[in-house]
């Protein structure tokens, strides 16, 4: 059973603040695999949403930013010891060591601080949010999956006390670490996502199909179930059967068929369409996931 994951302090969090770790373009790939299938703005929105409060609950359950931490103390107690888990930190072991023999073969020494932990690591003092922070920055930079590429991402990043003093560190190999395990995550969900289409035979990958995809996962529905972002799915969701209920009565007034659907060109997302899904804040001004 995933372990029990609290933020340490407040975070305001809107979802037209939250990092677009998944492309539109990247996604529609991914789910594409079978029959060219888009992603609707509002379902990537909230799948970014979902990614984006994994790492928090990741980071709030490892109290470091030390890789063996992350995946022992974090990912290993937030999804459970089950095989996405273990595939998830194989893949992200992986991309650390292809990391590190890169480096190696450049001639450079790597970094001390690949390692690097910290006095706070394992204790309530770790400073949670603004390792979150940086890390959603850093991640963004280097995912694969994103349109945000950086090439000038500092090597190393120290979080500093209030005093000016570095309690901890981000550096390259961490963050490489945690992207790789919240792309092979998000990859997961978007295979499932495809599946969902074809069975259901979807012309677009909806909220319901996101929701089918994620709660007929017996790996993932158990963690889905404890996050924030179930709650503003749902709440979603209800607005939308709300929307469809309206349509079918006033359709039957009218005399129209009550399947009529309302149906939009299909176009590639633009800023405008993200700022219209995203609507209010996703979570509360204290943003906790509770396990």
């Amino acid at each position: 059973m995933p372990a029990s994951v609290a933020t340490n302090g407040d975070a305001v969090m809107a979802l037209d603040t939250v990092p677009s770790l998944i492309s539109a373009r990247s996604a529609n790939t991914l789910i594409s695999e079978n029959r060219p299938t888009r992603i609707q703005a509002e379902t990537l929105l909230i799948l970014n949403g979902l990614l984006d409060e994994l790492l928090l609950a990741i980071i709030s359950s490892a109290k470091s930013l030390a890789t063996d931490r992350i995946k022992t103390d974090g990912v290993l107690k937030v999804l459970g010891s089950n095989l996405l888990a273990k595939d998830a930190v194989l893949e992200a072991e992986l991309e650390l060591r292809s990391y590190l023999e890169g480096r190696r073969a450049e001639g450079a020494r790597v970094p001390l601080g690949l390692m690097a932990t910290s006095r706070l690591d394992g204790t309530d003092g770790f400073p949670v949010q603004s390792a979150y922070k940086a890390l959603q920055t850093r991640c963004l930079s280097y995912c694969t999956l994103s349109d945000s590429h950086d090439d000038d991402v500092p090597k190393d990043q120290n979080i500093m006390s209030s005093d000016g003093r570095p309690i901890a560190t981000v550096t390259p190999g961490a963050a490489i670490y945690v992207t790789a395990l919240l792309e092979y995550i998000g990859e997961h969900i978007l295979q499932n996502v495809s599946r969902v289409i074809e069975r259901d035979n979807s012309d677009e990958a909806s909220l319901y199909d996101l929701r089918a995809a994620i709660t007929e996962d017996e790996q993932l529905n158990p963690l889905f179930t404890k996050l924030s972002i179930r709650s503003e799915m749902a709440r979603r969701i209800d607005v939308l059967e709300s929307r469809r209920r309206k349509i079918t009565e006033d359709g039957a007034g009218r005399g129209v068929r009550s399947d009529a659907r309302v149906v939009k060109p299909w176009h590639v997302p633009t800023e405008n369409d993200f700022d219209e899904a995203a609507g209010p804040n996703l979570f509360s001004s204290k943003r906790i996931s509770h396990f």
